[in-house]
């Protein structure tokens, strides 16, 4: 059994439309029916007549993702699908083969029928798997630090097996979304470092730097409530515009 990340869109434009509709969906809506593309040259070959005026080095980039989503892909396959909306990671099953539906929306054109059946915290699932589920890729295998059994392990509720520091590999050597990546990171550090009353004090002060003027207050429940207000606008500088003598 594989464990494929499978994206919705570059911002998760199609995020909604797959959970909801048990699919994983990519792109290229400028190609046709891939169903009965039956050789990898053969995919190649229109992916060179559609997309003319692009490098072959994206070409062959492109067609390692969408043949594996149209023939590799196995029913009873992983599919993971990282949230954009969300710090969290969706997985599913594969159900089916392809199926083009040319009456879904832009960039739901090309499906997989997927039985979305949990999510789970991106905060819960091991870095390195994070990091390889940040891959700047539409579809590829995630399958370092034998990622595959570990992920069955946490889907399953149990503890994932433990990756020694100096045997585990980061990411799955694709080009990394480093933005996610940097979120998960800043995300795992106010987990640590501001706990309980010291994410009001963060929150205060973030809200100072944005322009209000904040103070706390200690409620019943003994949890610091932030009362906020703009500041006033600041007075004109009487000297700005004025002739240079």
């Amino acid at each position: 059994m594989a464990l494929w990340l499978v994206r919705a869109g570059k911002r998760g434009e199609q995020e909604e439309f797959a959970l909801n509709n048990r699919v994983a969906v990519i792109g290229w809506d400028d190609l046709p029916d891939l169903s009965q593309v039956q050789t990898r040259e053969e995919l190649y070959n229109l992916l060179e007549e559609t997309y003319p005026e692009i490098q072959r080095k994206a070409l062959l980039s492109w067609l390692s993702q969408i043949w594996p989503f149209v023939r590799e892909m196995q029913q009873g396959d992983l599919v993971a699908l990282p949230s954009k909306r969300r710090p969290v990671v969706y997985f599913g099953r594969v159900k089916g083969p392809y199926v083009y539906n040319p009456n879904n929306p832009e960039g739901a054109k090309h499906t997989r029928p997927v039985e979305w059946f949990k999510e789970i915290p991106r905060d819960r699932i091991d870095r390195d798997i994070l990091y390889s589920l940040g891959a700047f890729m539409t579809v590829c295998r995630i399958q370092r630090n034998n990622a595959e059994e570990r992920v069955v392990r946490l889907l399953e509720g149990k503890s994932p097996e433990k990756i020694k520091n100096e045997e585990k590999k980061e990411g799955e050597g694709y080009p990394a979304d480093l933005e996610e990546y940097a979120l998960d990171l800043i995300r795992q550090h106010i987990a640590r470092k501001f706990k309980g009353h010291r994410l009001a004090y963060l929150v205060e002060a973030i809200l100072q730097a944005e322009g209000y003027f904040t103070y706390l207050k200690t409620c019943t429940s003994r949890i610091p409530r932030i009362n906020l207000h703009p500041l006033p606008p600041a007075a004109p500088d009487p000297g700005r515009g004025a002739p240079a003598g």
